[in-house]
């Protein structure tokens, strides 16, 4: 729950900053809201949410080897 919302922080500061919003402001782009074009992404805000969410993560005390379940549980 707790990295759930340090996500829901960094997707709400997606939003607050000019350029960090133009990177951001590809995903929400699409016309047609399909399951495809929900994941349509900037690949420097991809790279920028991991890093983030990887530091959250590791202050959490999570562990590197469950670093892939993240993404999984995320979209649960």
């Amino acid at each position: 729950m707790l990295l759930d919302f340090v996500d829901y922080l960094y997707h709400r500061a997606s939003h607050a900053f000019n350029l960090w919003w133009q990177l951001h402001a590809l995903h929400h782009s699409q016309t047609v809201m399909t399951a495809w074009s929900d994941n349509r992404n900037h690949i420097l805000d991809d790279i920028t949410r991991a890093t983030f969410m990887a530091f959250f993560a590791l202050l959490l005390l999570v562990s590197p080897g469950q670093f892939i379940m993240l993404p999984i549980s995320m979209c649960i």
